[in-house]
């Protein structure tokens, strides 16, 4: 499976939930390791010496009746990580494990093609959508410091993603953000500084 979606609207958070939080319904059948593909060593053998290990041994010790191994950030195949993904499929493989990744709406095919080329396997997909009106308008309910942002249409768009949100409310919004940049000027300077 491949799970993709534009940035901030938390697709890995979702996917995580779905199999090993309180969204699944049987947890008790649901093992997973997730694994950020951009945090890896790029080579096998220096992975395989961080872990003291090679992967399939330590998958094989995994014994749910449903074992997922996640990959996230996916994309970064596009960055010269498939040596990475390659040995990460090839032993979930091995182990029975289903492999979800998790990666940027821009790199969807390229990862869903290399996973289908590698697994062998038809690969399915599922879009991660940002918010929509009715649930911006839910969260400008709950956060009232966000309702000038959300009644100008091009600050709207920020709050569609919820990390920005959430950076937003955290880092205390001064001002109206009116761009990627406007926003990350004020996470910075609300949140960071």
């Amino acid at each position: 499976l491949v799970v993709h979606g534009e940035a901030g609207v938390v697709k890995s958070a979702l996917v995580i939930n779905a199999t090993c939080g309180p969204e699944n319904p049987d947890p008790d059948t649901t093992q997973a390791l997730c694994i950020s593909l951009r945090h890896l060593p790029p080579t096998t053998l220096d992975l395989e010496s961080s872990l003291g290990t090679r992967l399939p041994t330590l998958l094989a010790e995994l014994s749910a009746p449903h074992r997922l191994l996640i990959v996230d950030a996916a994309d970064a195949i596009a960055e010269g990580m498939l040596e990475p993904l390659r040995y990460l499929v090839e032993s979930a493989k091995q182990s029975g494990l289903t492999i979800v990744a998790v990666t940027a709406s821009h790199t969807k095919q390229l990862v869903q093609d290399t996973l289908g080329e590698l697994s062998g396997a038809k690969v399915a997909d599922l879009a991660v959508s940002p918010l929509t009106d009715a649930e911006v308008d839910d969260v400008v309910a709950t956060f009232a410091e966000l309702s000038v942002l959300a009644k100008n249409p091009r600050s709207r768009e920020l709050l569609r993603r919820p990390v920005v949100v959430d950076l937003l409310v955290r880092g205390g919004l001064a001002g109206i953000p009116l761009s990627d940049a406007d926003a990350l000027r004020a996470i910075w300077s609300g949140l960071v500084r």
